[in-house]
């Protein structure tokens, strides 16, 4: 299961998500409610967001990097494609 939720500066509820993943690692979990939130941040045209994600893995390999053969590495690199096209403050 993948979810997540966007809320407003007010911390009201703006938009969420949530998805049945199969049977899949924590990990790719993760990376995939990243994805998913930052689809929606996008289609939604929010201009300042803040991402929380869960996971200290799932940040560290998108900030940091990882090598191309990691397993995740297509969607690492769309999730820094994704922020790298958000509008920076």
């Amino acid at each position: 299961m993948a979810r997540g939720l966007i809320r407003g500066s007010d911390g009201n509820w703006i938009s969420g998500f949530s998805g049945y993943l199969g049977r899949v690692d924590i990990l790719f979990a993760e990376l995939y409610a990243i994805h998913q939130g930052l689809c929606q941040i996008s289609r939604m045209q929010l201009q300042q967001v803040i991402v929380y994600p869960d996971s200290a893995h799932a940040v560290s390999l998108v900030r940091d990097g990882m090598l191309v053969t990691h397993l995740y590495a297509p969607l690492i690199q769309n999730i820094k494609d994704q922020l790298s096209s958000l509008p920076s403050r």
